[in-house]
């Protein structure tokens, strides 16, 4: 009774359904759907926990796209559209598929679409307006636009039939959303990758053509490139793919960049646990350079989607340092996917990194940072990032319908240094301040136990707390933020370890997964300097900096479902996601021994998508 309730409610936020009708005949196990007339829609009815069903879209006896959608068979839980304007030719659908499953009386034909309303959407964090989403892919900037693709399936909220999403924004907090840009073709899916603006007019397609770069998922693994003339709406796809091939089973996501000093394209590839460098002139024909990753960092799963980027250390351009990111899944520090980072210096030919190959270090210390990568063609050179905000432990079980995953606010990077080496450093991009309201601010004091709850009006639309604890040298501090339920999430920092952690295990919502129940840590100190040995982290992680006074000085980003805890100067962050009941709008400050609780002020959120 519940799930056809939530269907019915579910068809009401379609549109007005249009006159046009559905033909469906059934014949050898194949259904054959054809709709007489001219809809913008037609409606699949989806269930969660149906199996898959294979539906091919032809024109007349050609294929022009496979696809596997979790038809309806006994209930529908929710719709997505398959616009078919984006089929001209299309004559009809082939879905092999029980012909007495409940699917053939659900179909429906609509002129406009609307993804029913989900409570733990992000307000203003990037989601998907309906489906699946992972990976951030091949994000630039063009004409004053921000154009971030994802991986996407806009047939359900799993992974699969891989498509690549398109949104944009003129200041990375408002975004509008977009036909995909890049959908499977015989070679496969369209996995992660990245896109450049082709300046020099390298390939061909004309000066400031957006040319892509992807990884085609058949198997096998190949990289192929498609190209726009229209700022990045619109891709033709280069009828020379694949332009780079491989034995290795894994080999994938390409990060593609100009290297001025060399005057080349430089590709650099994810091949297993290591990653590969390649050059070209004319972004089609690719030259083998180096490898690097033997025995360097975190190798408890495969590396994934790379990036290099060129930075000045503590601002100084005389003092230039490379940065290679990579992903890593399993691996994490917490349990799953996670990304890592090296510094180091890069001649366009080969990666050199400047720290021994045991140290490994986390560009995210939380539970739900992965496949960060940056914009191409930023204003001034700006290294902006945005990862996707989940973990592959429990990405697919999630308790949300209308769509899966959000991506985590862009941030700008920074190197500093500390002792003779350069570390990674985040900051929320400051157009997030465009955000913000007014602030409201609290008195300085002194706690010892439980402080009162703070509770943060009108927070609905998602906050940022900043404050700053300067706990004694013995004595356990933190910051618990909850619901009216009850949903918890706690920050506690040992000053004896140099240790905060990140607890979500007090969170009341039915558990949805067996891994869900992680607790991130950071090592707010360098091993072998400010941390005992034997206490804090392991020899190969080498944590942070932390403040020469002891101080905690942490800015809280809270949405409805994800809060993302920043250092405030930056030098490291936790992200991670929750589901509460309601916001995280009530704060409780604790300390088992005398602290100093200072700095207190709210901003809630003013401007959202």
């Amino acid at each position: 009774m519940k799930r056809t309730l939530l269907a019915l409610l579910t068809i009401l936020v379609l549109g007005s359904c249009t006159p046009d009708r559905i033909v469906v005949t059934h014949s050898d196990g194949t259904s054959k759907v054809a709709i007489e007339g001219t809809p913008k829609y037609l409606l699949l009815p989806i269930e969660d926990r149906a199996p898959s069903s294979r539906v091919e879209v032809y024109a007349e006896d050609s294929l022009l796209q496979r696809l596997y959608i979790r038809l309806a068979r006994t209930c529908v839980d929710y719709y997505v559209p398959f616009e078919v304007g984006l089929h001209p030719h299309m004559s009809h659908l082939a879905i092999r598929l029980d012909s007495m499953a409940m699917c053939w009386d659900s179909l429906q034909t609509a002129d406009y679409f609307a993804p029913a309303h989900d409570p733990l959407r992000p307000v203003w964090h990037h989601t998907p307006p309906y489906g699946w989403m992972n990976d951030p892919n091949g994000m630039f900037y063009l004409d004053g636009e921000w154009h971030l693709y994802y991986q996407y399936n806009p047939y359900g909220n799993r992974h699969g039939n891989i498509h690549w999403g398109h949104s944009v924004s003129t200041d990375l907090v408002e975004w509008s959303h977009y036909p995909p840009v890049l959908a499977p073709d015989s070679l496969g899916s369209c996995a992660s990758g990245s896109c450049v603006v082709d300046v020099h007019n390298s390939a061909g397609f004309g000066k400031n053509a957006v040319v892509a770069f992807y990884t085609a998922w058949g198997p096998p693994q190949v990289q192929c490139i498609a190209y726009s003339t229209d700022g990045g709406y619109t891709f033709t796809k280069y009828e020379g793919n694949p332009v780079l091939t491989s034995p290795s089973r894994n080999f994938r996501d390409p990060k593609v960049f100009y290297h001025d000093e060399s005057q080349r394209w430089i590709m650099v590839l994810a091949v297993g646990h290591h990653m590969e460098y390649y050059s070209s002139a004319d972004l089609k024909e690719w030259k083998y350079e180096s490898s690097f990753g033997e025995g360097y960092g975190g190798h408890g799963g495969v590396w994934e989607c790379p990036d290099m980027l060129q930075m000045a250390v503590d601002g100084n351009h005389d003092q230039m340092k490379w940065v290679l990111i990579c992903n890593i899944n399993p691996g994490g520090p917490a349990g799953g996917s996670a990304t890592q980072y090296f510094t180091g210096d890069f001649d366009g030919h080969e990666f050199v990194c400047d720290t021994p190959p045991n140290v490994t270090r986390w560009m995210d210390h939380g539970v739900d940072n992965y496949a960060s990568v940056s914009w191409n063609n930023a204003p001034n050179g700006r290294p902006v990032i945005v990862g996707w905000m989940s973990n592959w432990n429990y990405c697919g079980s999630v308790p949300t319908t209308a769509f899966r995953s959000a991506n985590t606010l862009p941030r700008d990077l920074y190197l500093y240094s500390h002792d003779g080496l350069a570390y990674l450093g985040s900051r929320p991009s400051p157009e997030m301040d465009m955000a913000l309201g007014s602030a409201t601010t609290y008195s300085d004091c002194t706690i010892e136990g439980v402080g009162d709850t703070l509770r943060i009006e009108s927070a609905e639309q998602g906050y940022r707390l900043n404050l700053t604890l300067q706990p004694s040298a013995e004595g356990v501090c933190g910051v618990t933020l909850l619901d009216a339920e009850g949903d918890k999430l706690i920050f506690t920092y040992d000053p004896r370890t140099c240790v905060l952690t990140c607890d979500r295990n007090a969170y009341t919502h039915p558990e949805f997964s067996a891994n869900w129940n992680a607790i991130a840590k950071m090592y707010y100190g360098l091993w072998g300097e400010n941390m005992p040995i034997g206490k804090g982290a392991p020899e190969e992680q080498i944590g942070v900096p932390s403040t020469t006074d002891g101080r905690l000085a942490l800015s809280l980003w809270v949405d409805r479902s994800s809060v993302e805890c920043f250092e405030q100067s930056g030098r490291w962050v936790m992200t991670t996601t929750i589901f509460p009941a309601s916001i995280l709008d009530r704060v409780v400050i604790f300390a088992d021994q005398p602290c100093n609780v200072g700095g207190v002020e709210v901003r809630n959120i003013a401007k959202a998508q």
